[in-house]
């Protein structure tokens, strides 16, 4: 008999593992009705929204290869930080923080790996630059307390002040596709290699059995799969109780997104994305038709604006409450054409305070999950939920299999990891923190 391989899951990391799975001769099947997860396009009025906007960098090979086929555009980056005093700020705003008035003052101890976040800003930054901007902008983002949340995420991703090193960071080049091609070609390479698909919503399972339930969509009639081994990459924390873990541990934040489509091109500084002032709910602003050109019609713009949330504890700001769906638990997008007023008022908030309702063709609403929140023990409890959830048989990656802050190259090399079953003790403190190695066998 055949073994069966399921992947629970059609976003970068599931369609990812179809394929290399099926590359290595398995028997693979895709369960989901909603492929490509969060970097999925919405169209309206010649615009295309991807809700998962964010930039994709040019370090790692197969990334570049699938982000070729996908017709990505490579560019050197402009991002800004839009305070209400100064306006204008180049991001990183630790390396300007003098143009907002503050003082970075680095501390001579380094934190340790697990410290707390407020303990590393606190040693990074110093205390006027950590209470007047690293603490409130932080928790915006993440919907929740510094001193709650775990520091190691950050060390490898935030630029440290005064850093002697030209055009810093992993995001000073980057390359963008619209999310609609990278999905193409992630499933096409699935299916070349003999990968199925199945279009149905998972609404149950059983450990035990090792079998998923599922609904079509259209029809909502049930389907009922089994597997001999099983790879997800949906939340950790729906499986969570079926190994006695509370899922309640397992906390993340949303995004509610406003994309608006402009008649025409509004603004001739050059950037593609900022963050708001830290009085303003909106925390991103995205230019996606300056990413690239085939996200709006020629000679028009578009904006997509970010506002985190978390329920039940905070909600989006009033012009952006309608339609939240309060399960909070499988990722999703609703596509809601809103009105120009309330699209005005998300303008106004994220400081374009000229813009008017006639500048406007087109303004979406979408929702969707956020980041998997980084608190304190949280990596004990996932590679503790791992390794139980091994002895069923059941392989977790990705952003939300791994419960981790990943970006598209992290999940690629999520999905490796997870397709080899690797496990290595020779895990190191130092090691980039995001691979399976670490959740499987790493962290004890």
């Amino acid at each position: 008999m055949t073994e069966r391989y399921i992947v629970a899951g059609g976003g970068v990391t599931g369609l990812r593992l179809a394929y290399l799975l099926a590359k290595q001769g398995m028997q693979v099947t895709v369960i989901s009705s909603d492929i490509g997860g969060l970097i999925q396009s919405h169209q309206d009025e010649g615009f295309y929204f991807d809700y998962g906007g964010h930039v994709y960098t040019t370090q790692d090979a197969v990334l570049d290869d699938i982000m070729t086929k996908a017709g990505a555009i490579r560019q050197a980056r402009s991002a800004f930080y839009f305070s209400q005093k100064t306006e204008w700020v180049p991001y990183p705003v630790q390396d300007h923080a003098d143009q907002l008035g503050l003082k970075v003052e680095k501390s001579m101890l380094k934190p340790s790996l697990d410290a707390d976040l407020k303990t590393w800003g606190l040693a990074t930054f110093g205390k006027e630059f950590y209470q007047k901007f690293f603490a409130p902008f932080n928790r915006r983002v993440w919907t929740m307390a510094p001193e709650k949340m775990a520091s190691d995420w950050i060390n490898t991703r935030v630029k440290q002040p005064m850093e002697d090193k030209k055009d810093w960071g992993p995001n000073a080049l980057f390359q963008y596709a619209p999310g609609r091609n990278i999905i193409k070609v992630l499933k096409e390479m699935a299916k070349e290699q003999g990968a199925k698909f199945i279009s149905a919503d998972i609404t149950g399972f059983s450990l035990q059995d090792k079998e998923l339930l599922g609904a079509y969509p259209t029809s909502g009639s049930r389907v009922r799969v089994g597997y001999d081994t099983l790879y997800w990459t949906l939340p950790l924390r729906m499986l969570a109780s079926e190994v006695d873990i509370d899922p309640s541990q397992f906390m993340s934040n949303r995004v509610r997104t406003i994309g608006i489509g402009f008649h025409d091109s509004f603004i001739h500084n050059h950037f593609h994305w900022g963050y708001g002032d830290l009085k303003s709910p909106i925390h991103r602003i995205t230019w996606l038709s300056r990413y690239h050109p085939s996200l709006a019609p020629e000679g028009k713009d578009s904006l997509l604006l970010e506002m985190m949330y978390r329920l039940p504890d905070k909600l989006p700001p009033p012009f952006a409450v309608g339609g939240i769906r309060c399960d909070n638990t499988l990722p999703h997008i609703d596509n809601t054409l809103i009105h120009r007023g309330a699209a005005v008022r998300a303008l106004y908030a994220a400081g374009f305070k000229s813009l008017k309702a006639h500048h406007i063709l087109t303004a979406v609403m979408g929702d969707t999950m956020g980041y998997p929140i980084p608190t304190l023990g949280i990596r004990h409890l996932v590679a503790r939920t791992k390794r139980l959830l091994l002895e069923h048989d059941v392989i977790t990656a990705g952003r939300w299999g791994s419960w981790g802050y990943f970006n598209l190259q992290h999940c690629l090399a999520d999905a490796l990891c997870a397709a080899h079953n690797v496990f290595d003790d020779r895990w190191e403190p130092t090691q980039e923190y995001l691979y399976s190695t670490f959740y499987y066998r790493g962290y004890e």
